[in-house]
This record gives C-alpha cells, sequence and structure tokens, in this order.
C-alpha cells in the first residue's frame, strides 16, 4: 500500500445501506416499542419501509462476508501463521464491526491495518528493478489510479476490468463493453 492508501471497513451493504446498521436500528426499535408502546409510531413508518425477508438478509450478508474473509485470511495472508484463525478473528473484530468503525465509508489508514495484524508492504522504497519501466513503483500505481479516476468521473464507466494481455472489461451505467 501506498502511505496515502487506506482499507475500508469489511460490512456488507444491501440497499445502499450498512447491514450491521439495519440489525442495529431495528433492534433499537424493537427495545423502544416494548419499553414504550406509544413509540411504535415512530418506528412503524422507518420499518415499514423493509422488505418482509431484509433483516433476515442483512444477517445472512454478514455471516457470509465474514466466513469468507475470514477463510481468506486463513489461506493467504495468514497461511503458515500457528495462529492464523486468532489472527483472522481479530481482523474481522475490527473490521467488520458496525460499532468500532463507526461507517462503511471510513477510510482505515495502513499504520492502523498493520496494528490488526495484517500483512501490509509499503509501496515506497520497493525494489523496482524487474520493473522495466517503472522508476518508482509508487508513482506508476497512482499514476493508473489517477487515470481510471479521470475516466470514472469523465465517462459512463462505472467498473473497468483489465487484464496483462491487453483484455478488458467496462461496464458502464448503460452497458458492458468487451
Amino acid at each position: 500500500m501506498g502511505k496515502e492508501s487506506n482499507l475500508g471497513p469489511i460490512d456488507p451493504i444491501l440497499g445502499g445501506m450498512s447491514c450491521a446498521g439495519i440489525i442495529e436500528e431495528f433492534d433499537t426499535a424493537m427495545q423502544d416499542v416494548v419499553a414504550e408502546p406509544k413509540k411504535s409510531s415512530v418506528w412503524t413508518p422507518i420499518i415499514g419501509k423493509y422488505y418482509p425477508t431484509f433483516i433476515g438478509d442483512c444477517k445472512k450478508a454478514i455471516t457470509l462476508a465474514d466466513g469468507m474473509v475470514k477463510q481468506w485470511l486463513i489461506d493467504n495472508m495468514f497461511n503458515g501463521e500457528t495462529d492464523k484463525v486468532q489472527m483472522a478473528e481479530n481482523v474481522l473484530n475490527t473490521l467488520s464491526s458496525h460499532n468500532k468503525t463507526l461507517s462503511h465509508s471510513r477510510h482505515i489508514h495502513a499504520d492502523d491495518l498493520k496494528k490488526l495484524g495484517l500483512k501490509i508492504i509499503d509501496l515506497e522504497g520497493l525494489d523496482n528493478r524487474k520493473i522495466e519501466d517503472c522508476k518508482d513503483l509508487q508513482d506508476c500505481v497512482l499514476t493508473i489510479h489517477h487515470t481510471y479516476m479521470h475516466t470514472f468521473s469523465n465517462s459512463d464507466a462505472i467498473k473497468i476490468v483489465e487484464n496483462h494481455e491487453g483484455e478488458r472489461m467496462i461496464m458502464s451505467r448503460r452497458n458492458i463493453q468487451r
């Protein structure tokens, strides 16, 4: 990661809303209505916007996301570590916790991620001798990043995937181009 790079929380989003935030709000509504039934008039229009399986879908999305990320960490980043399960759980306990990250759009800096136990290599100072066209890897990565950001802000593109063979898939607001 570059020194200005960051990752965000890994809590799932449904319908543009945090699954953990939805469950938290629903639990609050239930507690409020049990404690003071008159509060149901405040909560009914809010909860009434949820489709019938929404809370269950949120719970399942959280279970799926946590399970996938935990397994990926165990099988990859923490592979070979004697305490890889505990290391993965430590990462999950923070990055998937809506209560700890407070917002899905939160930026978590590389230094904080390293403190969680993630194995992060800083772009600055990497040995770039194997990359003929790039004397400063961080500068090359940032150039590519800025090129994509410029493309996204000045076109209908919403997703671009390219490989080393020059093949690409561009998803736009209107269609997918190949």
